[in-house]
């Protein structure tokens, strides 16, 4: 990196900080304005339901309804700057690591993607466009986007000028970055590597009218192609309660709507026909591999088959489990498992399941339709308190 570039970057670590109250007006009314930025591109809003899902997450109701969660939290003030570490193939993450950020009152530096995506665009040109505006002048040294390649020397100089990192760059780079020295009170909140699953109860499926059918297959389709299933909650590993020929019809169905739904280009579908072909002869053992159109390949998991962590198999790519009961399941979840969502099962069976068997993952259990609904408790952490200190 030019010593030019590295001098910008680290010019942008504000100096003289002045941490604000958690949930302050200023910023509740700033991220409602962004939502009402992005709701004005309209027809091309539609193209990205990640991008939905943040504008509405961003409205002022919802962020005062969230709040309402922290009124016994006490006074609670930022802790200073955060060094925001985002993932480089979700397009929408980095704006709520900073809405984070901001709503826990802190000054924030955001690694933005290295990709660029038509979502990260339009959030970025939204939120400088009311960064202009003189209203929102006490904010601007409280957001700052750097983008740069991966720079070691870089990354642990801005780890030194902070009180807190938020790393979502999985296992690799958040073993980088702890072994970069920070301040004695820097608080860390890292996301690792994590896979979810979907338990669907195929049998209470086929007893719903027709509409309410292809509802569910949309809202599962939600949870898998969003993102080419690259987020973490994004279910890979499907199990089943069925019988006779149900999971044929249920995959059937959902083939028919990715054929007219999702677009597969050519970079995704080089990038997935190489990654099948690097696990091809572990997936191939103990495991039956079926599919009809490239879009869609389904792995089913045969004779009690422990499953190896595949987290590189994406953009349609799904293990079938074939169940019975829902006990079947804990021989498969492990503290590397992010998210269940659930059809036609109770949350509180899952629950039980998980305390019987003391499992040490599985931190939000949500219906289908649900995976992309982040909030400020994710993976077990409730960020806001994290990312806050209180007076006592």
């Amino acid at each position: 990196m030019s010593s030019m570039l590295e001098k910008k970057i680290l010019s942008q670590i504000p100096k003289k900080i002045i941490p604000l109250k958690i949930f302050d007006k200023q910023v509740i009314d700033f991220l409602d304005n962004v939502s009402y930025e992005l709701f004005k591109i309209k027809d091309d809003l539609k193209k990205f339901p990640d991008l939905i899902s943040f504008a509405f997450w961003c409205r002022k109701n919802n962020i005062i309804k969230i709040s309402k969660n922290y009124t016994k939290s006490g006074y609670r003030l930022g802790r200073g700057r955060l060094l925001h570490i985002t993932p480089s193939n979700v397009p929408v993450n980095f704006a709520f690591s900073l809405a984070f950020g901001l709503l826990s009152g802190n000054y924030n530096i955001v690694r933005i993607p290295s990709n660029n995506f038509e979502q990260s665009k339009y959030l970025i040109r939204s939120i400088k466009k009311l960064l202009d505006k003189k209203k929102y002048k006490n904010l601007r040294p409280f957001i700052k986007f750097i983008q740069y390649k991966r720079d070691d020397n870089l990354s642990k100089k801005l780890s030194s000028k902070v009180e807190g990192r938020v790393i979502w760059g999985g296992d690799k780079t958040i073993e980088k970055f702890k072994s970069f020295k920070t301040q004695p009170k820097c608080i860390d909140i890292s996301f690792p590597d994590r896979n979810s699953c979907s338990i669907i109860n195929l049998k209470k499926v086929v007893k719903l009218k027709s509409g309410k059918i292809n509802d569910f297959i949309k809202k599962f389709y939600l949870d898998t192609y969003t993102m080419d299933q690259n987020a973490c909650s994004s279910p890979k590993l499907v199990f089943l309660i069925t019988e006779r020929n149900l999971s044929k019809k249920f995959w059937s169905k959902f083939q028919n709507l990715i054929l007219e739904r999702y677009k597969f280009d050519l970079s995704v579908s080089n990038e997935k026909l190489l990654n099948l072909t690097k696990n091809l002869e572990t997936l191939s053992k103990k495991n039956k591999l079926s599919y009809d159109q490239f879009s869609l390949l389904k792995i089913e998991i045969m004779k009690n088959n422990k499953l190896e962590n595949f987290n590189n198999l994406n953009s349609g790519f799904f293990f079938e489990r074939k169940i019975k009961s829902i006990e079947e399941i804990a021989k498969y979840i492990d503290e590397k498992t992010q998210t269940v969502t659930y059809f036609g099962v109770s949350k509180k069976e899952i629950l039980k399941l998980i305390q019987k068997y003391g499992i040490l993952g599985v931190d939000r259990i949500i219906p289908v339709g649900q995976a992309f609904e982040i909030g400020p408790i994710w993976d077990g952490h409730d960020i806001i308190l994290k990312l806050s200190r209180i007076i006592q």
